[in-house]
């Protein structure tokens, strides 16, 4: 099931209709008739989540519970997105429905992340593009793993 990212901050889930799947044009799955948005609706007090077909009960619960999201990628039936303005780093447990918090201000980030995605093949390794600050030497498009196996090293790292 793709996931995107809408501007208005909320996460949405798109699910194909059957019949997209064999129309023989493989961008049909991407928006065809008779597909389903659902919404990501965060449940705090048991740190739960479920998808919502209500839009705008969505955003609001986007905008209280994590407000100017940005980036996505899922890997491992886990599913990663930031919340600028919050600076911090949604997980989502796809299998269980559960969610974890990580702060995106301490270890290796130092300025406020602005996307995240990984590099292909390894799961491990999930990168934030930074605004700038003094990891980045002040340079734009820094990128960090603070969720790989090892500590930050230059193998890691890039600078543009």
């Amino acid at each position: 099931m793709p996931y995107l990212n809408f501007s208005d901050c909320q996460q949405t889930r798109y699910t194909p209709a059957v019949s997209a799947f064999n129309t023989g044009n493989d961008f049909d799955i991407l928006g065809s008739a008779g597909g389903i948005h659902e919404y990501l609706e965060l449940n705090d007090a048991d740190k739960t989540f479920t998808w919502i077909s209500n839009r705008n009960q969505a955003a609001t619960n986007a905008n209280a519970e994590y407000p100017n999201s940005e980036g996505i990628t899922i890997c491992n039936r886990k599913l990663y997105f930031v919340s600028k303005s919050r600076q911090e780093c949604y997980i989502l447990d796809l299998d269980n429905l559960t969610y974890t918090i990580k702060d995106t201000v301490s270890g290796p980030f130092d300025n406020d992340p602005d996307q995240i995605s990984r590099m292909h093949g390894d799961c491990n390794t999930i990168f934030f593009a930074e605004d700038g600050g003094t990891d980045c030497d002040g340079k734009k498009g820094c990128c960090r793993c603070p969720f790989s196996d090892h500590p930050l090293s230059p193998q890691c790292a890039h600078h543009p």
